[in-house]
């Protein structure tokens, strides 16, 4: 394969061109106003709380209804004393532009604002931060007791080092902080419905994957560089129709309204469900990957993956791209998404699970809505187009860049 400068400037060219046209993407944050917990009634506050989304260390915090500032947005707003709030939600894509926005305040302005700051770092597979970008908060607040406004943002270039790294949002709290609206937002126009980083253990992942009842489906987290997509873990999705037990089908669900993002998947210049899968050299190659979308009105809509079969015992990664335009024209309230199946059989009859079929595994990663299905095709990395990341990568580009001297 000839891989010369002319080629590698042409695709950096036309994948640039495709991120130009893309348009923001909805809040990537989790709890970004902290309307979670719930205030009891009679309350108006909780000390210390749980929140969803985030991670508090080493601070004392107070989740104010009333009795604080009052919030920005809704109707609660978050203090915490010396120490940090933090939460990782996305995976650091080449090409893409991250902005964080957030409102803050002081109660004091002689020691708090120095002190306090905002962070963008990205956090590689050795669990090393990297500073992508900070704003301290004396920078921009001038009074105690007021809110203002700020926002710092990074850009990632294509194929750089902090591609596929994790992206952390910290704020470190120097003193009596505030904290309200914090919204994170790129300009790929994508929603990542589930990359499987959060699990950290197989309870946690079955606290939002299920196994259809009665059908053959084993799910676990895999936590291995040889059987992800991108960032470190994927989903292992085993399955076995050949029992009558089973249903000789297997089936796994999502419950799409109590994601972070809920089921509106109207949001401008959403095009595609994307799906990144890679096979298993023992699978059998009968069984055929489907899909089904439900709305909260209990319509369903099914896609079933029509290309060669032989992908799944491919051991490299595909994707698989569903058009919305389809969802919706068949009549599904994509306003309303409730949850989604993945499932294997051998039929797409309605008597699903009728036939006995085979057995295997396949892994799952990066399940989004995105703009463009280009922009799901191939891992960052795969400059050798085989839907791998290793050792061939590095001679290709190696020698790409000597013939340069």
């Amino acid at each position: 394969m000839i891989f010369g400068r002319k080629n590698f400037i042409l695709i950096l060219t036309a994948l640039l061109v495709q991120l130009s046209f893309a348009a923001e993407s909805n809040n990537l944050l989790q709890n970004g106003s902290f309307e979670q917990p719930v205030i009891p009634v009679g309350s108006d506050s909780i000390e210390n709380p749980i929140l969803p989304g985030w991670t508090i260390d080493n601070a004392y915090s107070i989740l104010f209804k009333t009795g604080g500032l009052p919030p920005v947005d809704g109707i609660n707003e978050f203090y915490f004393l010396n120490g940090d709030i933090n939460q990782i939600p996305v995976i650091i894509r080449g090409g893409h532009s991250y902005n964080l926005q957030f409102w803050a305040a002081a109660n004091e302005i002689q020691n708090a604002p120095a002190g306090s700051y905002a962070i963008l770092e990205a956090i590689d597979a050795s669990n090393e931060k990297h500073e992508l970008a900070k704003i301290t908060f004396s920078d921009f607040i001038s009074a105690s007791y007021q809110w203002y406004q700020s926002s710092i943002d990074f850009t990632c270039p294509l194929y750089s080092f902090y591609a596929g790294c994790r992206l952390q949002v910290r704020f470190h709290s120097g003193g009596m902080i505030h904290l309200d609206n914090i919204i994170l937002k790129t300009n790929s126009n994508e929603i990542m419905i589930d990359d499987f980083e959060v699990y950290g253990d197989i309870q946690e992942l079955q606290n939002k994957w299920t196994d259809t009842y009665m059908s053959g489906s084993s799910i676990s987290i895999e936590d291995d560089f040889e059987n992800r997509y991108l960032g470190r873990k994927s989903l292992m999705f085993a399955y076995d129709n050949s029992y009558s037990a089973n249903g000789y089908y297997s089936q796994i669900e999502y419950d799409i309204v109590n994601s972070p993002f809920g089921g509106n998947w109207q949001s401008p210049g959403l095009k595609n469900l994307c799906i990144s899968f890679c096979g298993n050299r023992i699978n059998d190659v009968n069984e055929r990957i489907y899909l089904i979308v439900k709305d909260i009105h209990g319509l369903n809509f099914e896609a079933r993956y029509l290309y060669s079969s032989s992908h799944f015992s491919d051991e490299k990664w595909h994707q698989w791209a569903i058009n919305i335009e389809d969802i919706t024209q068949f009549g599904i309230d994509t306003a309303n998404i409730s949850a989604i199946y993945i499932g294997f059989d051998d039929s797409d009859l309605p008597n699903r699970g009728s036939t006995p079929g085979g057995k295997g595994v396949v892994y799952l990663d990066n399940i989004k809505l995105t703009n463009n299905r280009e922009i799901c095709e191939l891992p960052y990395g795969d400059v050798t187009f085989d839907g791998k990341i290793n050792f061939e990568d590095i001679v290709l580009l190696g020698n790409w860049w000597l013939s340069e001297y």
